[in-house]
């Protein structure tokens, strides 16, 4: 309806603003841990598929993800099970790249970023 548009023209600018902040806040180790502990992944994720036809949106969500993506990774000493959080959350317990990246595959990144380039 007429009425709701408005609305929804403000929530599509939360969001597009939201995530190219997220987008840009990502560029350090620090910051994509914070990021990635407080569900920032699966947030860019559903944001993504909620927007597909938003050019923006999916330009500023897989530069996002490409950040968070990036950065180092810890030393585990051995323990390959990264599993941080035992399945739970996905986004949480975050670390390293590596974590980053396994998480960004579980809540559906990988195909939000397919789906973003088609």
């Amino acid at each position: 309806s007429a009425s709701t548009r408005p609305a929804e023209q403000q929530l599509y600018r939360l969001f597009s603003s939201g995530i190219a902040i997220v987008q840009n806040l990502a560029v350090t180790d620090h910051n994509r841990d914070l990021i990635a502990d407080h569900g920032g992944i699966p947030l860019v994720v559903d944001v993504m598929r909620t927007y597909l036809r938003k050019e923006e949106v999916q330009i500023s969500g897989c530069m996002a993800l490409a950040n968070l993506a990036n950065g180092r990774n810890h030393d585990d000493g051995g323990n390959r099970n990264h599993d941080t959080n035992n399945g739970r959350n996905h986004g949480s317990g975050s670390g390293s790249a590596y974590e980053r990246k396994i998480s960004i595959g579980e809540c559906g990144g990988i195909l939000a970023v397919i789906q973003a380039v088609e």
